[in-house]
Order: structure tokens, then C-alpha cells, then sequence
């Protein structure tokens, strides 16, 4: 009893296996034939052969269509062959040849994927005869351009500009690609990976499957885990992906923070109800039926299905999108076959007939080429036509994407969920139904790692109040390099209470690389896009060239700049500015000694008045005074002392008017308003343009080359921003342009002998560099804005922007 039982399951499991290969389909005494290529079927446990199943049974519901409607070609029916395909191409040309030799094959359909498209379109070209594929997509075979090979799936250029749309719609800056090791996979991650830098969309990761040893060539777990990026796409078939899926579950892989999207759908019937759980948030993308579509044409196909194969026939909704490109594939060529043998003036479909199935010939090839490259029709799977020179459809694509996501919540049941759709002349996906994200949360997962805990590396400058080191002496001394790691201790600053928000909100660990006050602040900004640091804090804000490579964070505060000036200083000696020191000089020894000789001339006269040689000493001194002033006191009785006493008299009077004179001309200047009243005075020359101290390699120098000098780097190159204000006290220039805040810190707390002039100029914002395509920027620009709509920004802002006080006296 028990041989027999094991009898009747072996006999039922051969009926069901034959029912499936060998089809019930009607067979005709025709030599006429097209030849499908399918993929082998996948065991029937499985619901992933389905579509397979799906793509035979229009391929042979077109060729009985085609019967039904009388349509013969040399007085004989198309009929059909069938080859099944592993990616075994030397195993797939042997069958072809043994066909080709049999019967008279005129085109065929298929194959399925693109490694063995390439190979049996150019057999196709070899015969004569022509190849339209039903789903090979590889980008890659668009170049064909033999005219024997045609596809009514879409290429994978496509696909890569229906995901790339996505990452923007969903806003995700990183991926890794898994892809398989077969010209489908290579052109697929080449293709993707190029359009998606282009977007600044960063690949961390490119991992290769190997289908022959169906495995992954590194380990999966670490290098995911280590991985930035939280955002997966499989570019792989069903077989491949599945095998991928089945892996990333058994590492535990599949849900917590990571987002998987699939190129293909794979079935879930295989997975246990733990893995389904697991599997929910998972999005696959795959082509869909265009709106406008042959109804009639398809309800034909679909009655000839159900007539000769009912067991196999779905729901009209569930067949296969490649089953219906597999009919306008068939139907294609039968309607080109039609067109050429429209013309019975001569015989259509003669063949070089020959033993070698390599050197037989189709003898109408060419005609038979432009007849296919013409057709035009609506189809069931959309608008059939080709583009000039191409092997593509001319039309626009759909794509669907299917979320897994739990159907009945009582039940725990599982399966797929249509909730996006995306046309190829469309700029965003349109969304049908809620997703089901993983961990079945409803928000948009972030396809990064979550910042907290990651060390973001932050390059810093001196430049107070923004960062102040605390004992900048002794950091430099120790520094061997341009740039050093110090420690959050060693310096203070806006940008230190600043950056101490940030990381208790965000749990990030800050690495502080401080950079030497010579480096530039292009420099620092090139550092950034560099990759040595990921983010910069001091006093940088945004330009045209800087933003060419780089990208910015949200306005943290106003910038603009001011003109910087030496002050004029109390000076007790002005008096005797007027003239020079040798000729105050000079003076002292004439008056003097004029005064003797007067005194010795008139001695006598002198000796008779008053006999005292202290009184007369005192007329000595005091003689000049008396004479400039004309006054009675002294007489001068000789003749020769009155002379002198007159040219005395005429030099002193000289003096005093030309010294007055000038010491007013130069004590107004002093006491007048200052002679630049702003940036327009620079632009206008008031100051020779080499006595302008400009940093080089900071904002300013863009705005004064861009604004002032067009071009000309005629100012004088400051190296350290510190030599902003010493270069102006030293006396090496008469002015400087530096940021408003800066100077405003130093000339009220270090360098009260300078002074700022004119209104602020060259307004914009402070901001931080931050990598192109950085995947924590977002995270950092919600931050920042949290940080400026909170008290915090006015309290820091308070502590270091406050005034100080100048210690020395100047005016």
C-alpha cells in the first residue's frame, strides 16, 4: 500500500510537471516558425516562476491570435519553438542551431535577460531575421544598432531616473548598491552609481553577488554595519534576490534603521512569519501597464489563454507586466511579417538554405529591417514603436513601487502594497496608499546613520571672538604640521558655546582640528571639500567660488565688514610741530646771542643805569620779549644796537606769524572730523591702494578684487588676521577691511589706538562649509535653526559680542 501511494504522487508530480512544460497549446503542420526564449521554470513550491508561466502563455496566445485571424505568409501559419535558457549561452545556440536547421525561423522572442540578449540578437543579425526581447533592460544594449534586435521592455536608464527622483522626492544623500556579476548587474550599478553622483548622491558601497557561486563576495554584516549609509538597493533578478534577502535576515539585517529597495519583486511565500515581519518597509520598483492600452486586443489574448491554459491563468490585474510585453514582442514581428508579405509580387520569405546553421540566410533581411523599424501600433502593454536607430520603444515608461507591509493587522498577514507611481514625464512620485516603512513606522526614514555617537571632524581657526585660543602661545610652538587636534578645553569662543549646543542635542563627538593662523580661509574651505574636515566653525561665509564646492549651512548670524584706521594720538609736543627740530634749534642759539652782542654794545649805557650785573644779566634774557612786543622798558642808546634790535625785532615778528599759521593748519586736522567717510573713499584712491591691508585668501580679498580693483591685486597681502590690526600700528598701512565683528572685539578689548569708519559694507551671512552631499547636513541645518529661534542665540551672543573697555587715552 505504501509503493503504491508513493507510485500515485510520483505519476501526479510528472502530470504536473508536464502539465506546465508541455502545454496544451494547438500545434499546426507549419515550417513557419518563431522561437521563444524563456528562462528555465522555477520549482513549482515557488511563486517567482510564475511570471515566466505568465510570458509563455502570451507568447503562444499571439501566434494562435494571429491563426484565428487567418493571417498566412507564403500560404502558412506562424507557429511556435521553445528554448529554455540557464545563462548558459554556448547550451542556448546549440538549441537555436538544432531549430534553425529543422524549420524556417524568422524571428524570435527573447531572451529574458541582458547578458544573453546580446549574443542572440547577434545570432538574429547573422540569420537575417530579427529578435525583440520582452525584458532584457540593460542600458547597454541600446547601442545596438544592427537593426536585428528590438526590446519592448524599458531600459535601465529609466529605472535609474525613477529612483533617482525618489532619492530627491524622499531627500536621501547616500546608498550602497548590491548587484549581481552579469552584464544586467555590471551596467545596472555603473549606471546608477553615475547618475546618482551626479546628484551628489554619495555610494559608499558597491558590493558584488556572484550567481554562479551565489554568494556575496565580503562580509555582509560588518560592511553594512559599518557603513554611513542605511539605504540598500538590490540590482539583481528574482533568484539572485532572494538568495541576498535570505542572508541579509540570517545577520539581522533586514529592518531596525536599514531601508532595502529591490529591483525586482520577489515572492514572499517562501518566508516563514518571523521573516515576513522583518521584511516589512521593503520597497520594490517595477515597470506597470500604461493607461492606454489595447483593450480589445487583450481581452482576445487573455479568452485564447483561459481557452487552452486555464490552470495557469490569473486575475486579469496579476499577470505579469512582461507577459504583456512578450505579446507586443510576438505580436510586433507578426504584424511586420504581415506588412512584407503584403507584396505577393514576390516571394517574401525565401531562405539560403544550407546544412550550417551559421551561414543560412534570411534572403529579404533588409526589407524585413525596415519593415520591423515602422511599426507602429498600440499594444497591450502600451504604444509599440521604435526609435530611429535604437532598439527602444518610443514611448513614455511607468513605474510602480511596492511596499511590504502588513494587510490584516488581526491576522499578521503580509504581502505587497502598491503606494507610488511614477510615469517617465513626471518630476515626482505620486503616492497611491500609506507606506509602511521598517519597524512599521509612518516616517520617512533618514538613509543615513543616525548621528549620535559618530565623531564629526571640526577644523577651527583663531579668530576672536568666534575662537579664542586659551594659550595660543604655547599650542603653536607645539604644532610640526598646519593642523593639530587640541581638545575642547584649550579654546573658548562664540563658536565653542555654539558647538557645545549642538553636541548635547545631537550626541555627535566633536575632533577639533585647529588650523594655523597663516592658512586661508579658501584653504579652509578647500580642506572641507577635500574630505579632512567635515565641517568648519569660524568666521566663513559664503561666496560663488566657495559654494562650487562645497555646500553651507543655515545663516548663523550677519556678516559684513568694516574699514579699519589708526586713531590720532594726544600729543604734548604739537606745539613745536610747525617747524623742525633743528630749526627750533637754530633759533635758541640766534635770539640768544643777538641779545648778547646788544647787551656788550650798549654795556656802558647799561653799566651807567643801573651798575648790577644780575639786572643786566636779567635785560639779557628778558631784552627779546620787550623787543618783539615793542614796549618802553628797555632803550637801546647806540646805533648799532638799535640795528640789531630791529632785525631782531623783524625775525621774531616773522617767526611768531609763520608758526601760528601753521601750528593752526596743524591742529584743525587734528580736531576735525576724519578724512574717510567709507567704503567709497577706498574705491575713490583716498588711500594709495598698496597701503590697504587685505588677508589673502578671505572674502574680503574676493569683494575688493571683485568691487575695488577688478581683478588687480594691488593692496597690501596681510597672512594672519591678527595682522589686520598690527601692520596698521606698526604704520605699514593706513587702512584695513576685515569683518565687522572681528574689529569690533579687538578694538574695544586689545587694540584701542585704532578706530572703525564708515557704515558696514559687503553684507551676507556666517555660515558653515560643510561636504557636498554630507549626510548629516540636514540634521545640522534643523539644528541650527532650533539653536537661532531659541533665548541661547542672545545669550551667547550677549557674552562675546559685548563691548570692552579701552584702558590707554586716545582720541
Amino acid at each position: 500500500m505504501r509503493n503504491l501511494s508513493i507510485i500515485v504522487f510520483v505519476l501526479f508530480t510528472i502530470c504536473w510537471k508536464s502539465k506546465v512544460v508541455k502545454s496544451t497549446w494547438p500545434q499546426t503542420s507549419s515550417n513557419l516558425k518563431l522561437i521563444g526564449f524563456f528562462p528555465e521554470e522555477i520549482t513549482e513550491e515557488s511563486d517567482d516562476g510564475l511570471w515566466i508561466i505568465h510570458c509563455r502563455s502570451m507568447f503562444h496566445s499571439a501566434l494562435v491570435l494571429s491563426q484565428k485571424y487567418e493571417m498566412k505568409f507564403n500560404g502558412e501559419y506562424l507557429t511556435s519553438e521553445e528554448i529554455f535558457t540557464d545563462n548558459e549561452i554556448m547550451f542556448t545556440f546549440n538549441k537555436t542551431c538544432e531549430k534553425v536547421l529543422k524549420s524556417n525561423i524568422i524571428g524570435f522572442i527573447g531572451p529574458s535577460s541582458s547578458n544573453e540578449a546580446r549574443y542572440v540578437s547577434s545570432f538574429a543579425h547573422r540569420l537575417g531575421i530579427v529578435d525583440i526581447s520582452y525584458s532584457s533592460t540593460s542600458s547597454d544594449l541600446s547601442t545596438i544598432d544592427s537593426g536585428a534586435f528590438y526590446r519592448t521592455s524599458s531600459s535601465d536608464e529609466n529605472l535609474v531616473l525613477a529612483l533617482q527622483i525618489l532619492f530627491e522626492q524622499f531627500q536621501w544623500k547616500s546608498c550602497l548598491i548590491i548587484y549581481q556579476n552579469d552584464e544586467y548587474g555590471y551596467n545596472g550599478m555603473h549606471l546608477l552609481s553615475q547618475k546618482l553622483s551626479e546628484k551628489q548622491i554619495k555610494i559608499f558601497e558597491t558590493i558584488k553577488f556572484d550567481i554562479n557561486q551565489q554568494n556575496l563576495q565580503i562580509d555582509l554584516k560588518k560592511t553594512l554595519s559599518n557603513s554611513l549609509s542605511r539605504l540598500i538597493i538590490v540590482w539583481a533578478n528574482i533568484k539572485s534576490t532572494k538568495k541576498i534577502l535570505n542572508k541579509a535576515l540570517d545577520k539581522n539585517l533586514i529592518g531596525q534603521d536599514f531601508l532595502w529597495i529591490l529591483t525586482t519583486t520577489v515572492s514572499l511565500k517562501d518566508f516563514n512569519k518571523d521573516q515576513k515581519e522583518k521584511l516589512i518597509g521593503i520597497l520594490s520598483i517595477e515597470p506597470f501597464q500604461e493607461n492606454v492600452i489595447n483593450s480589445s486586443l487583450l481581452n482576445q489574448a487573455m479568452n485564447i489563454w483561459k481557452t487552452y491554459e486555464p490552470e495557469t491563468f490569473p486575475e486579469e490585474k496579476k499577470i505579469s507586466i512582461y507577459a504583456l510585453m512578450t505579446f507586443d514582442a510576438t505580436w510586433s514581428l507578426i504584424l511586420s511579417l504581415k506588412e512584407l508579405c503584403s507584396n505577393k509580387l514576390f516571394s517574401c520569405l525565401d531562405f539560403l538554405d544550407v546544412s550550417d546553421c551559421y551561414n543560412r540566410r534570411f534572403l529579404n533581411s533588409q526589407k524585413y529591417y525596415q519593415t520591423i523599424q515602422s511599426i507602429k501600433f498600440l499594444g497591450v502593454s502600451g504604444y509599440i514603436q521604435f526609435v530611429n536607430g535604437t532598439p527602444d520603444r518610443f514611448n513614455t515608461m511607468n513605474y510602480l513601487i511596492k511596499n511590504i507591509q502588513p494587510i490584516n493587522l488581526t491576522e499578521n498577514d503580509v504581502n505587497y502594497v502598491p503606494v507610488l507611481q511614477w510615469n517617465s514625464n513626471s518630476i515626482k512620485w505620486n503616492q497611491i496608499n500609506e507606506i509602511f516603512w521598517p519597524n512599521r513606522s509612518k516616517n520617512i526614514p533618514k538613509d543615513h546613520k543616525l548621528i549620535y555617537g559618530q565623531k564629526i571632524r571640526i577644523g577651527i581657526i583663531e579668530s576672536p571672538p568666534s575662537i579664542i585660543l586659551k594659550n595660543s602661545k604655547k599650542i603653536y610652538e607645539n604644532m610640526k604640521d598646519n593642523y593639530q587636534r587640541i581638545n575642547l578645553e584649550d579654546f573658548d569662543g562664540f563658536y565653542k558655546d555654539f558647538l557645545m549646543y549642538l553636541e548635547e542635542k545631537m550626541g555627535f563627538i566633536p575632533e577639533i582640528i585647529l588650523a594655523k593662523p597663516s592658512i586661508p580661509y579658501d584653504k579652509l574651505v578647500s580642506e572641507v571639500a577635500n574630505d579632512s574636515f567635515d565641517i568648519v566653525m569660524s568666521s566663513i561665509d559664503i561666496n560663488a567660488k566657495r559654494n562650487q564646492i562645497v555646500d553651507f549651512s543655515n545663516a548663523i548670524m550677519p556678516a559684513s565688514y568694516r574699514i579699519v584706521i589708526r586713531k590720532s594720538q594726544l600729543n604734548y609736543f604739537h606745539i613745536f610741530k610747525p617747524f623742525l627740530w633743528a630749526l627750533w634749534l637754530l633759533l635758541l642759539i640766534i635770539i640768544p646771542y643777538t641779545n648778547i652782542l646788544i647787551w656788550i654794545i650798549e654795556k656802558k649805557t647799561l653799566n651807567k643805569q643801573n651798575k648790577e650785573s644780575l639786572f643786566g644779566i636779567m635785560i639779557v634774557i628778558s631784552y627779546p620779549i620787550y623787543n618783539l612786543f615793542r614796549t618802553n622798558s628797555l632803550h637801546i642808546k647806540t646805533n648799532a644796537g638799535r640795528f640789531l634790535s630791529s632785525i631782531l625785532w623783524i625775525l621774531q615778528f616773522i617767526l611768531l606769524i609763520v608758526h601760528t599759521a601753521g601750528l593752526i593748519s596743524f591742529l584743525i586736522p587734528l580736531n576735525s572730523k576724519i578724512i574717510i567717510s567709507g567704503i567709497d573713499d577706498i574705491k575713490n584712491g583716498i588711500f594709495p591702494r598698496n597701503r590697504i591691508g587685505i588677508l589673502v585668501g578671505s572674502q574680503i580679498e574676493e569683494y575688493y578684487l571683485n568691487s575695488i580693483s577688478h581683478g588687480k591685486k594691488d593692496y597690501f597681502p596681510l597672512k594672519t588676521p591678527d595682522e589686520v590690526y598690527t601692520k596698521l600700528i606698526s604704520g605699514e598701512i593706513d587702512a584695513s577691511l576685515w569683518s565687522n565683528i572681528s574689529t569690533a572685539y579687538h578694538i574695544n578689548n586689545l587694540y584701542c589706538q585704532l578706530m572703525t569708519v564708515g557704515v558696514e559694507f559687503s553684507h551676507s551671512f556666517y555660515q558653515l562649509p560643510m561636504k557636498r552631499g554630507w549626510l548629516y547636513t540636514e540634521d545640522f541645518n534643523w539644528n541650527i535653526l532650533s539653536f537661532m529661534e531659541s533665548e541661547q542665540i542672545d545669550r551667547i551672543s550677549a557674552k562675546w559680542f559685548g563691548i570692552g573697555v579701552a584702558h590707554l587715552l586716545y582720541f
